[in-house]
């Protein structure tokens, strides 16, 4: 059975079994209830087949929420108004139909527990509905142990994991990686009509891996990037914007560490570097991020930081600048953005030097391609390409499950690649063999003849098949993940004072630093967590307090905790640590704390709502 028969069979198992039990319920109030409630999971399933072509699973539940949803913008109005409608649908199919199942006689003969109980086991099959959402509540329950335990239940022993801080490494070539946004290998197929004319040249002229399937843990853009820095699938307990947001410390080696000890200058252009935590997780790494905050040149501004167009002009910039300290390699890294789902982002500017498509995502890919092409055409004009290890992947398959791009990518197996300039004789694998996205670190420290001791999880797996080890062990590869990070957080107390014309918001682990503008009468400070207590949005008004009790880019559904501070006259007028339309706490002073028995109560009345907090009166 195809995956795709085999998702609207689920979701057929999925309804039935859901109408049953339905049928069970007599109290009208209680029916309507379940039905809306079940109607919105099965709404859920289907909205995950349409994007992530797959039932809800660990990837799908790292994309729903509401800033990813956010960063697309305008693109699933369509989407949402039809879902809407279909989610309005199932509620009437669950509630009349288990109202008319109510009636019929099989509701009350030897066959109903049957019916249950079929359905329960179809739906707990290996990729099931219930099988899935068991999984992806494990990976979120997973224990937590010291590092050395960690690696020892996934099978590494801790005596030959070479750490940070035992590696040793001499530099070799200069590196470029190039991560493609979503160009599977399908477009470099006979489906598209050569859109993407260069990728398939450098295909046949260079070194090419076309056996590399998307692995568990890899199958997004932050998850594509900690695979191919860390050699890692991305399996966290956190979800979304909240996995790398906050860290400080790593223990599990990654590529940053290589460069750094061998001496290289590294940096990677992204379109968005706050976009998932990625700005964290690279500079806890060594390499240094740059997107359109800290660029050198000045770019058009979008929602997702940086076009293509940008990036590799930013890139010129940068190896401009890096090629001037002669004595130290470089190794820059590249994310692209402009081909991603739904329909890509359009540049209207590309419009010179490629054709038009027959979609705007076409249009993207052709577009990206030149660029790429363009890209190598400098360095070997700068005279960088035969002492640069060149290396060129997608970060993961296009997402989606219906159009006619899609169609045309389903013609054929569905496949990530690797193209390099560096021999195969240099590489860790052969072209033959299938090759992961956690192999691309030894991949890229062989191609650039990188001299180390360093070791990687691929290292100690002994099964050929590693889809099905990261499967296997996905829980206890979550539990090392954990185990590897630090986390900067507020959840020891908070601290709130001026210093120095300054306010000053710190905790043990932890401070966030503001300039009061002497100027202004009233100074309004927004500080926003996330479960963890991990700060991930600040801003600075100058409107009254009562004006930002309302939902911000940082919240999600009213869940963020928020501490706002109002300054006037220079001084602390009153705080707020709370939920922000719900719970909170006000305290004033010349400095006021918030202690941890505080933050505690305020995080579990946030799970529980039990009353409304008025809002502070206007003065």
């Amino acid at each position: 059975m195809g995956l795709g028969l085999f998702n609207i069979f689920q979701i057929i198992i999925w309804v039935i079994f859901l109408l049953f039990i339905a049928s069970k319920i007599r109290q009208k109030h209680w029916k309507i209830v379940f039905s809306k409630v079940a109607a919105f999971f099965i709404t859920l399933e289907i909205v995950a087949i349409y994007i992530t072509d797959r039932l809800i699973d660990y990837r799908f539940y790292n994309h729903i929420n509401i800033n990813s949803i956010e960063g697309h913008g305008f693109q699933f109005v369509t989407q949402f108004i039809l879902f809407s409608i279909l989610l309005l649908l199932i509620w009437f199919i669950l509630y009349f139909g288990s109202t008319y199942i109510q009636k019929l006689p099989i509701h009350k003969n030897r066959y109903f527990v049957p019916i249950i109980l079929v359905s329960f086991i179809l739906l707990s099959w290996p990729s099931g509905v219930l099988n899935e959402i068991y999984n992806v509540y494990k990976i979120l329950d997973a224990e937590e142990k010291s590092f050395e335990d960690a690696l020892i239940d996934v099978g590494i022993s801790p005596d030959k994991y070479i750490t940070p801080d035992q590696l040793t490494a001499k530099a070799g070539k200069n590196i470029i990686v190039i991560s493609i946004e979503s160009l599977e290998q399908g477009f470099l197929g006979p489906n598209f009509n050569n859109i993407a004319p260069n990728l398939n040249n450098l295909s046949k002229e260079l070194t090419y891996y076309d056996q590399m399937p998307v692995s568990p843990g890899g199958a997004w853009t932050s998850a594509s990037l900690y695979s191919h820095q860390v050699g890692m699938p991305a399996f966290f307990k956190g979800q979304g914007n909240a996995v790398f947001q906050g860290i400080t410390n790593v223990k599990l080696t990654g590529l940053g560490h290589i460069l750094n000890k061998a001496g290289y200058n590294s940096k990677y252009i992204v379109g968005n570097k706050e976009f998932a935590g990625m700005s964290d997780i690279l500079t806890v790494y060594g390499i240094e991020a740059i997107s359109e905050k800290n660029s050198l040149g000045k770019y058009p501004k979008n929602n997702r930081g940086l076009y293509d167009f940008d990036i590799f002009h930013e890139a010129k910039l940068q190896i401009q600048a890096l090629k001037k300290d002669k004595d130290k390699p470089f190794a820059l890294f590249l994310s692209t953005i402009n081909t991603h789902f739904p329909n890509g982002i359009y540049d209207k500017r590309m419009e010179k030097y490629i054709p038009k498509r027959e979609s705007n995502l076409e249009f993207s890919v052709s577009a990206v391609d030149y660029l790429i092409n363009d890209f190598i055409i400098y360095l070997k004009n700068e005279g960088l390409y035969d002492n640069t290890a060149i290396f060129i992947f997608p970060d993961h398959l296009l997402m989606g499950s219906s159009g006619k791009v899609i169609e045309n990518i389903k013609k054929s197996k569905r496949k990530l690649y690797l193209i390099t300039n560096a021999g195969e004789n240099e590489l860790s694998k052969k072209t033959t063999d299938t090759l992961y996205q956690i192999d691309l670190p030894k991949m890229i420290i062989s191609g650039a003849k990188i001299d180390t001791n360093a070791t990687f999880l691929v290292d100690f797996i002994e099964t050929d098949n590693v889809i099905d080890f990261i499967r296997k062990n996905r829980i206890k590869l979550t539990t090392l993940n954990k185990a590897s990070v630090t986390k900067k957080d507020y959840s020891s107390g908070i601290t709130i004072s001026i210093s120095d014309n300054n306010l000053v918001i710190s905790s043990d682990e932890d401070s966030v630093l503001f300039t009061l503008d002497i100027k202004q009468k009233h100074e309004i400070f927004d500080i926003t967590f996330n479960s963890e207590m991990v700060v991930i949005g600040k801003s600075q008004s100058k409107r009254n307090m009562n004006n930002l009790f309302s939902i911000t880019a940082y919240d999600k559904t009213y869940k963020r905790l928020h501490l706002l501070v109002n300054i006037k006259d220079g001084v602390i007028d009153k705080t707020y640590f709370g939920n922000k339309k719900y719970i909170g706490i006000y305290k004033s002073g010349q400095q006021v704390t918030y202690t941890d028995d505080d933050i505690n109560l305020i995080k579990e009345s946030n799970d529980t709502i039990l009353y409304v907090e008025p809002k502070p009166k206007k003065n």
